[in-house]
């Protein structure tokens, strides 16, 4: 549950508070804008979910190819946009540099949600693993962290288009430009990386590719790309300390309000568009607050790695490991290693299925996340890195994240495998 809500905040929060700062603007400068802004946004989602299901059904859909030009064409859109938004080109050009801004903006919002929305698209596809029912605790509890998280990030959007709506054209002009252009320097930093990416790959050569390795190659640029890569969090700080002007903006305002007014019913009005606004300024607060605790606390608890239990002792005679039935009796999860010649430990687990007199047997590895392993908690068996949540009733047979199946006998109260066995294994524990 926790994860969906760390990843929904940090995929969206940003894109969102764009989104809501154009609306905001468009609506403090020239309503009709919000016509392109419309049709973008219904263009996106469209785009959206037929890129989302062809990621999911086909392998058709290179991600990081087209995030360079989601990222390049959302880069040009920001240039555009800042160049036409000025309000002396907007007198000089009239008309044309209007329809201009207005364009830049529907294509600035169809770049940036296009950058994640396909993804965030796809997290309730990974709700549900093989035998695991809609119905299940973990699918209700994922599908309340998913929810939970897009609550957040539109409530938020909404809240910052509300406190803008009450700021004005010029400090709304100053907040969004401000947003974008953080945004812009985190998506030009992943630029580089896909960039070099495509030219490692051999789909950029020529000339073009010299150019791209020369850029990238210098210290700055390796030092900035790294800083994007390992720190983008910065960036949603960032935004946050941004959208914060909008609280102390209304704050400061409501204090000396002096607006005219010709009787009670007048004044209560004014009062009453006041206390609406210093809500939306409190509720601004409120989410960035949420997402902060979302970024630091809930993620630091979420990623603490579990307690995962030592191999336990067996009997080791005639070339094979026994363990005892009465050793894995309780239901509970049991791990047992093997330490090779080279100094492998080659892990293997057993668990008794429940209302079942069998067991499950498999390394303690998949072939899908590797060496990992797996935990116990709350008399579940889940994966180490991926957090599946594995079905017990499955675990010695192959497919998905189940643990590898292993050859084995149960004989005279043992259950017994083979050392070359698992030797066989050791290069997945290397």
């Amino acid at each position: 549950m926790l994860k969906y809500i760390i990843q929904i905040t940090q995929d969206m929060f940003v894109q969102c508070a764009v989104i809501a700062l154009m609306y905001s603007f468009i609506g403090n400068t020239k309503k009709n804008g919000r016509y392109f802004l419309n049709a973008a946004a219904v263009i996106t989602m469209i785009a959206s979910s037929v890129m989302a299901y062809y990621r999911q059904t086909t392998n058709s859909v290179n991600i990081e190819e087209w995030n360079a030009y989601f990222i390049g064409l959302s880069l040009i859109s920001l240039i555009v946009f800042c160049i036409f938004s000025a309000s002396f080109l907007r007198k000089i050009t009239k008309k044309t540099g209007e329809y201009i801004m207005f364009v830049s903006m529907g294509v600035l919002l169809f770049s940036v949600m296009m950058e994640v929305l396909p993804t965030v698209m796809l997290y309730p596809w990974g709700f549900l693993q093989a035998d695991e029912s809609i119905f299940s605790t973990d699918f209700i509890f994922k599908s309340i962290g998913f929810i939970t998280g897009i609550v957040i990030v539109v409530v938020a959007s909404l809240a910052t288009k509300r406190g803008a709506d009450s700021l004005g054209e010029r400090i709304g002009s100053i907040l969004l430009k401000a947003v974008i252009a953080a945004n812009g320097i985190r998506q030009f930093g992943r630029l580089l990386s896909l960039l070099k990416l495509r030219v490692r790959s051999g789909f950029i050569k020529g000339p073009v590719a010299v150019t791209i390795t020369n850029i990238t190659g210098s210290d700055f640029a390796r030092s900035y790309t790294q800083f994007v890569s390992n720190k983008s969090y910065v960036f949603i700080y960032i935004v946050m300390v941004i959208l914060m002007i909008i609280p102390i903006v209304i704050w400061a305002r409501s204090f000396k309000v002096n607006e005219p007014y010709d009787n009670p019913a007048q004044h209560r009005k004014i009062k009453a568009k006041w206390r609406s606004r210093r809500r939306w300024a409190s509720t601004v607060v409120v989410c960035c607050l949420l997402s902060v605790l979302n970024l630091t606390a809930v993620k630091a608890y979420n990623e603490k790695k579990p307690e995962v239990t030592p191999a336990e002792q067996c009997e080791i005679r005639d070339n094979c490991m026994y363990v005892s039935l009465e050793q894995v009796a309780d239901g509970h999860l049991h791990r047992f290693a093997y330490i090779t010649e080279n100094n492998v430990d080659i892990r293997f687990i057993v668990i008794k299925k429940p209302n079942s007199n069998s067991y499950g047997i498999g390394l303690d590895a998949c072939d899908i996340c590797g060496k990992t392993g797996y935990y116990e908690k709350n008399d579940q068996v889940v994966c180490n890195r991926c957090d599946v949540v594995m079905n017990i009733n499955t675990i010695g047979f192959k497919g998905g994240c189940n643990p590898i199946p292993i050859e084995y006998k149960i004989q005279n109260g043992y259950i017994v495998v083979p050392i070359d066995v698992l030797i066989g294994y050791e290069k997945i524990f290397k």
